[in-house]
């Protein structure tokens, strides 16, 4: 985009302050195209675990603002060692919060035999998650169902739908969503926006917001709040609140803790 249009386009988002709900949507999509490259450290022994290349792309598609995720990686994953792995998703943007449609991963070994494949496929309409496994052979093992209760997302698209809570919710202090892993179980998560924080980058010294993610245990969120596992992530400060670092669990609950890092980013804004 030229420079007199993204100057003219932060004018107007200052003289609209009464922007609704769908425009805010926007600043977290800016870039009509993404292309981000990260790495993956054991959070605890520092050990480097695998590479990514994540590829964000805006669809054709007139009327609705949806948006394909595709990713490839490289090294150890889950409990999986030196193997490859394609994820992808399908996302639309909701009364200015991210949905996602559709995930899958696929884990093959590096001669290119097939390991595993996962599916989520989310139905806005008859409420429902329905989380699949198949065998090497692409044979169905395992089909569960799980009801879709309110706003959910997974492991694959979970930092583009925390973008969009940056810019819908972001003056509130908790959020609660759900989020659905490949163990597979369904959590409900509570979102606490902690005090912005510099952080150190790949990509240089970040003034960066910060989101922590934890498990809602209701009345036992005492008890559980220092033994559960939680989960981090850091983002630019302006829009499009581009993410930046990710602590957490790589996939389950109970699965390796990781620190991600974000190495270079390419994108073009609409």
């Amino acid at each position: 985009m030229p420079m007199y249009k993204t100057t003219l386009f932060a004018i107007l988002l200052l003289l609209l302050p009464g922007i609704t709900i769908a425009q805010d949507a926007n600043d977290a999509f800016l870039h009509g195209y993404e292309h981000t490259n990260v790495v993956y450290f054991n959070s605890k022994t520092r050990q480097l675990r695998s590479f990514h290349t994540y590829t964000l792309q805006k669809e054709n598609d007139p009327g609705r603002q949806r948006y394909r995720l595709t990713t490839f990686g490289t090294g150890d994953f889950d409990t999986f060692s030196y193997i490859d792995l394609a994820t992808s998703a399908t996302l639309e943007v909701r009364n200015g919060i991210v949905h996602t449609l559709y995930t899958e991963y696929i884990a093959k070994r590096k001669n290119g035999k097939l390991l595993q494949t996962h599916t989520k496929k989310f139905d806005y309409d008859k409420k429902t998650i329905t989380w699949e496994a198949y065998n090497s052979k692409g044979k169905l093992l395992k089909s569960i169902i799980f009801p879709l209760k309110g706003i959910t997302t997974d492991d694959i698209s979970l930092v583009h739908f925390l973008k969009s809570f940056i810019t819908e919710q972001k003056k509130q202090k908790t959020e609660n969503f759900y989020f659905i892993t490949d163990e597979p179980r369904l959590y409900k998560l509570r979102i606490k926006v902690l005090p912005r924080e510099t952080l150190r980058t790949p990509l240089g010294k970040k003034e960066a917001l910060h989101l922590r993610l934890t498990i809602d245990a209701g009345f036992l969120d005492n008890l559980l709040g220092s033994l559960a596992p939680h989960i981090d992530v850091w983002f630019e400060t302006k829009p499009p609140y581009d993410w930046l670092q990710y602590k957490g669990q790589e996939t389950g609950m109970c699965s390796t803790p990781v620190i991600v890092y974000i190495t270079r980013r390419l994108f073009q804004i609409e």
